[in-house]
């Protein structure tokens, strides 16, 4: 469960629970399109989504979120009725809760704690935004493709020895680069017993190395 949600009262989790809908999706499913209205805000149980923004053949992809995460949480703030700006897929088998947008603002007025929980959030998301933004015009490809693989360990899979449920197309198209140049650096870092990557399976070996990669870009 959400910190968000933890800081609701028995009371507001009885609503929730009134005005929820859990839905499983199968890889490769769509959760939402782009340009689609928005009535539910999309709350991540379990599993791994894609969000990219579709621009005639060559979608681009914007982040990989996980467990926890709200989807469509920065639209519900604007004003008329909220539209998604991007497409949402499954990477994986993936749980979602949904929550009518009404109630979810209800308890954003009603409850602080629920409210500060909230706003952490969009910080974060707007932090994110930042370091993305900064590693994609400042940093080369070595220190992208390592930003990369920190992001997975701390954010995706939340380990060093990880499974990896994205292809080498994702993973090119979240740094800006070609899946020739994710294959070479694979192997560099390989080589230099950065990182253990053999095929969907990846172990980082040496963490401060790779922290420093990134950081200096």
């Amino acid at each position: 469960m959400s910190g968000a949600f933890r800081m609701l009262t028995n009371e507001q989790l009885m609503r929730v629970d009134l005005h929820r809908r859990e839905i499983h999706y199968k890889k490769g499913e769509t959760l939402c399109k782009q340009g689609s209205f928005m009535s539910n805000m999309m709350f991540v149980k379990d599993g791994l989504v894609k969000l990219y923004m579709e621009n005639n053949d060559h979608p681009t992809i914007i982040s990989l979120e996980g467990d926890g995460h709200f989807i469509g949480l920065p639209l519900i703030f604007g004003e008329g009725h909220p539209v998604y700006h991007y497409t949402a897929t499954a990477v994986t088998e993936t749980d979602i809760c949904q929550v009518n947008i009404e109630l979810f603002k209800e308890f954003i007025s009603e409850n602080h704690g629920f409210a500060q929980q909230i706003i952490r959030m969009l910080s974060e998301e707007v932090i994110k935004g930042h370091k993305q933004m900064f590693g994609l015009t400042q940093k080369q490809i070595r220190g992208r493709f390592a930003e990369l693989v920190l992001h997975l360990k701390e954010n995706i899979y939340k380990s060093s020895k990880m499974k990896m449920t994205i292809s080498r197309k994702d993973m090119a198209e979240l740094i800006s680069t070609s899946q020739e140049s994710i294959s070479r650096l694979i192997k560099e870092f390989n080589d230099e017993k950065i990182t253990e990557i053999n095929g969907n399976h990846l172990h980082i070996l040496d963490l401060e190395r790779l922290q420093y990669i990134s950081r200096v870009g």
